[in-house]
């Protein structure tokens, strides 16, 4: 269940900061479905993720942001991917429109977290 929890906290928290100081009006929606297995989506309509960006967005340190202090930025997602790939699941990114995070984890892998 901590796991899952990370992965919805870092992308929620990076939805919040992509929508930052934009004029509204500002969304982000996050849906759950365990019908089968677990499907996890987060979206928001902010600027979006350019496409070149999207294969290098889940590497370890990997940021489009800049470093105001020492603080050490890119983790976030780089740590959401290997939550995923460890429980077996699948992460796609699409960007019309703002970003859409879809996460799907096996039946298997929710079982296991419980």
């Amino acid at each position: 269940m901590h796991a899952l929890l990370t992965v919805i906290g870092n992308l929620v928290d990076n939805a919040i900061e992509a929508l930052g100081r934009r004029p509204g009006p500002r969304e982000i929606t996050l849906k759950l479905a365990d019908s089968d297995g677990l499907r996890l989506v987060v979206a928001d309509n902010g600027p979006g993720i350019q496409a070149a960006q999207v294969e290098d967005i889940f590497q370890d340190g990997y940021s489009t942001k800049a470093t105001a202090s020492s603080g050490r930025r890119g983790l976030g997602l780089a740590l959401v991917h290997r939550i995923v790939h460890r429980a077996g699941g699948t992460i796609t990114v699409t960007s019309e429109g703002g970003t859409c995070f879809e996460v799907r984890l096996p039946a298997q892998a929710m079982e296991a977290a419980r």
